[in-house]
């Protein structure tokens, strides 16, 4: 299976996912900047050349259970037509979460003020920063999430 079968589930043409890396001139990147583990496409979203090879210098998480074949995964993919910085920003925005994804996640009833569409100040603590990503506790879900760049672990 070569990379552009991988990102879009067929040969030919193409998706949007494919059309799109080539478009933004990644069809030459993207083979030395992506690598597939565990039937997941990683990538390395950054063509400059000190990062030529990335991805024999630093491997994604892998975890053993994935590779055992009587482990039952379930995968899936949606091709969303936006960049990846896009969606960097919502997964370290927390507080878009009450009214962006309104009543999708358990919340407390307010005690502050809330504009119209439920947002809110949100208590959020780093607890531990470093090289290797961020802990961060949000006492709004109280529960703590570990976020790692999969480049660094």
């Amino acid at each position: 299976m070569d990379l552009q079968e991988t990102l879009t589930g067929h040969r030919g043409s193409g998706g949007a996912t494919w059309s799109s890396w080539k478009s933004n001139g990644w069809d030459a990147e993207a083979a030395r900047l992506t690598t597939v583990q565990h039937d997941i496409v990683w990538v390395w979203p950054n063509v400059d050349p000190q990062y030529k090879d990335i991805i024999t210098k630093k491997k994604p998480p892998y975890f053993l259970a994935l590779d055992d074949p009587s482990y039952t995964k379930l995968m899936g993919n949606r091709d969303i037509p936006y960049r990846y910085n896009v969606l960097i920003d919502n997964l370290m925005d927390p507080a878009h979460v009450p009214y962006a994804h309104y009543r999708l996640m358990r919340t407390q009833t307010p005690t502050v003020n809330v504009d119209r569409e439920g947002g809110r100040p949100l208590e959020t603590r780093v607890k531990k920063l470093n090289v290797n990503g961020y802990t961060v506790l949000n006492n709004q879900v109280k529960k703590q999430k570990e976020h790692k760049n999969f480049n660094e672990v």
